[in-house]
């Protein structure tokens, strides 16, 4: 095996060995002499200098279990932003509680699932954000179980600008939700929401701008991201995969999920666990030492055009992931409208409340997050 290997920039070359696209990486990780070869001979062509990744990936602390948390804080002590029936906690008592552990090099972050609540106490569960701040890069996660698909839970992988940096207000400027679905939903849905009264607006539907994706925008206004800090607004996505979200997901094994992000827009990828395993020692894999998106076929959503200035909006993002139960997305006419779990009890909170026991399997179980830094 290869001591750990210090590397800057990834290049990915044309046949004709021109530049395509160079990333500049923020970690370390272990690579095979094939593939490394090959990207020191790719990188020496382009006349680039090779260093270094960031890598959150559990599975290489083997000497401390938790350090992958080591990248987040605990959000706790307030109340969730989302209006969830949910009490975050620290990491000590997410620790105490069993809430978070290194299972077998894996990273699990679960909820509460022994207690039956009473009055109107909430469900413990986690809430992380990390402490690098974001503008544009390649963000893969490999994971190999999410929560979704439970009646009650709305978990969520995101990218959130919670402060404007030219504000004192603390308004919020924008959000990329890449992994998100409340209660029985069986596909992933990819959202945006440009805050602060922005205009911006993506490809329209069924027009020859929108690229070929996977997804299909939703609702009346659907092309419109323009949001405000109650949620409301925002361009949504649905993928229609059956395995890109909770059960089926669950049930595949997992996969890998990626968001390509750059001064022009957003692309959010999906592979299941097959295709990963397709790719897994192919030529820009998402897991390989140089991905490249552009080798992994048609993407779950799209966000771009020129009805929006997109880095005015997303700047400076924390990466957040978190369970929460019912709140804005999950509660309410959201469960009333849900037929599978509107028959369980008369409420998302009755339910959340009630019955523990629902969410021994609402938990992520984390491979790893590598976070490219596009030059």
């Amino acid at each position: 095996m290869l001591p750990r290997t210090s590397i800057q920039y990834a290049v990915f070359l044309n046949e004709d060995g021109k530049v395509t696209k160079t990333y500049k990486l923020q970690g370390s990780f272990r690579a095979p002499s094939t593939s490394l070869t090959l990207l020191v001979a790719k990188c020496y062509l382009a006349n680039v200098t090779l260093l270094k990744e960031k890598d959150f990936g559990s599975s290489d602390f083997h000497a401390d279990s938790l350090a992958f948390f080591k990248n987040f804080d605990f959000y706790h002590g307030d109340l969730d932003p989302t209006h969830g029936v949910v009490d975050y906690v620290d990491e000590q008592t997410a620790l105490n509680k069993g809430l978070i552990k290194n299972r077998n090099g894996q990273t699990y972050i679960s909820v509460d699932s022994k207690t039956v609540l009473q009055g109107n106490s909430n469900r413990s569960a986690v809430r992380l954000e990390s402490h690098d701040r974001f503008t544009h890069g390649l963000f893969i996660l490999d994971v190999a179980h999410m929560p979704g698909g439970i009646c009650g839970t709305w978990p969520a992988w995101w990218l959130f600008g919670d402060v404007s940096p030219n504000s004192t207000l603390g308004s919020p400027t924008g959000e990329i939700d890449i992994i998100e679905g409340a209660n029985s939903a069986t596909t992933n849905q990819a959202t945006l929401y440009a805050y602060r009264n922005g205009s911006c607006f993506t490809y329209p539907s069924n027009s020859s701008q929108q690229p070929d994706m996977y997804g299909h925008l939703q609702g009346s206004n659907s092309n419109n991201c323009s949001g405000d800090a109650t949620g409301a607004g925002g361009c949504e996505i649905a993928d229609s995969r059956a395995d890109s979200f909770g059960k089926g997901f669950n049930a595949e094994g997992g996969g890998v999920y990626a968001l390509e992000w750059t001064t022009a827009g957003m692309r959010v990828f999906f592979l299941s666990r097959a295709e990963v395993r397709s790719r897994a020692s192919g030529k820009g894999g998402p897991l390989s030492s140089s991905p490249d998106p552009a080798t992994w076929g048609k993407p779950t959503a799209v966000f771009g055009g020129s009805l929006c200035r997109w880095d005015s909006f997303f700047n400076k993002l924390i990466m957040i992931f978190n369970t929460t139960f019912c709140g804005d997305d999950g509660g309410g006419d959201a469960w009333k409208g849900d037929d599978t779990c509107s028959a369980l009890a008369p409420t998302c909170e009755e339910f959340v409340r009630k019955n523990p026991r629902a969410f021994e399997n609402a938990y992520w179980l984390i491979n790893s997050v590598k976070v490219y830094k596009q030059t």
